[in-house]
This record gives C-alpha cells, structure tokens and sequence, in this order.
C-alpha cells in the first residue's frame, strides 16, 4: 500500500513538472512568431494566450477566458485576433493593442 502511494506520488510530481503549454496554433512569418496556447491542468482549465515572439523577446497580447479566442492570423505588419463579443473585461484580462515588436495588433469581436 505504502508504494503504490508513494509510486503515485512521484508520477503526479514528474508529471506535473513537464511542459503543460497546449499549442491551438502556431503562425509566424520572416520577422516572428505567434503562439495561441492554454495550459492543461489536471482539475481545471486555463485563459487562452496569445504570445508573440521575436528573436529573444516575448510579449503575452492576449489572455482571456477558455474559448473566447476564436483565431488568429498575421497579414503584413497587423495581427488580427478574433474572439467572441465580451460582456465585460476582467482585471485579469490581456488585450494589448497598437505596436507590439513591430506589428500592429487589431482585435475583432464576433458573434459565435
């Protein structure tokens, strides 16, 4: 009984240290890269990210709820996110926009 539990244990610490990022979608052109990811959590869920890179700088543009990101494209200079029409927007939420490393960030809310 003592090394099941132990066993178990040891599985949930080795595995909750591992890389938890879930990729929705990747994108990048000749200046950066897009991430839309959201973590996975055994007990419960996580915001959507949209995170930018370029070359060794990151930037998080966008946090919001699970779900509400619906896409994400580059075009030229601007990067258009898509998500459902928000009520409010929480204390917790993410949603920078003009430039960001260079690129123009343009949100659109749509009706799901």
């Amino acid at each position: 009984m003592k090394i099941s539990i132990v066993f178990l244990i040891v599985f949930f610490g080795l595995f909750s240290s591992c890389n938890n990022k879930l990729i929705t979608k990747k994108i990048s052109d000749e200046n950066i890269e897009l991430k839309w990811y959201h973590y996975s959590y055994i007990t419960s869920s996580s915001d959507d990210f949209i995170e930018v890179y370029r070359g060794k700088l990151s930037i998080i543009i966008t946090k919001l709820p699970e779900t509400y990101i619906k896409d994400v494209r580059i075009t030229n200079d601007t990067i258009y996110v898509n998500h459902l029409i928000l009520n409010e927007i929480l204390s917790s939420d993410v949603l920078l926009s003009g430039d960001v490393l260079g690129y123009k960030v343009v949100y659109n809310a749509i009706n799901d």
